[in-house]
C-alpha cells in the first residue's frame, strides 16, 4: 500500500510528518467550525420555534427577520453546487444552462 501511495503522491508520502501536522489541523478546524454551527444553529432553531405564530414567545417581526435571513444562509451551499456543476455540464451537454426544446 505504502508503495502504491509513494507512486501515486510522491511529495506527500515524503513528508509524513507535515501530513500528519495538516490532518490535525484540517479536524481541528472543523471540529470547531462545527461547534461553533451547532450552538448557533441552535440558538436560531429555538428562536425562531419560539417567536413563530402560536409559539410560547409570539414575535412576527423577529420571526419574519430571521427566517428570512435562514433563508438566505441556506441557498448558499447550493449556489456554490452550482459553480462546481456548470462546467462538467458544459463537458457533457456543450452548455452550462440547457433548455429542453419543445416539439412545434
Amino acid at each position: 500500500m505504502q508503495q502504491f501511495l509513494e507512486n501515486i503522491i510522491p511529495n506527500v508520502m515524503s513528508k509524513p510528518a507535515e501530513l500528519l501536522k495538516a490532518i490535525i489541523d484540517t479536524l481541528i478546524m472543523v471540529g470547531i467550525s462545527g461547534a461553533i454551527s451547532f450552538v448557533l444553529g441552535l440558538i436560531f432553531g429555538i428562536i425562531i420555534t419560539v417567536t413563530k405564530r402560536g409559539g410560547v414567545l409570539e414575535n412576527t417581526i423577529v420571526y419574519n427577520i430571521l427566517d428570512k435571513a435562514i433563508n438566505i444562509f441556506r441557498a448558499i451551499p447550493f449556489i456554490i453546487l452550482l459553480t462546481w456543476v456548470l462546467p462538467i455540464s458544459r463537458a457533457i451537454v456543450g452548455s452550462g444552462i440547457f433548455l429542453l426544446k419543445t416539439r412545434e
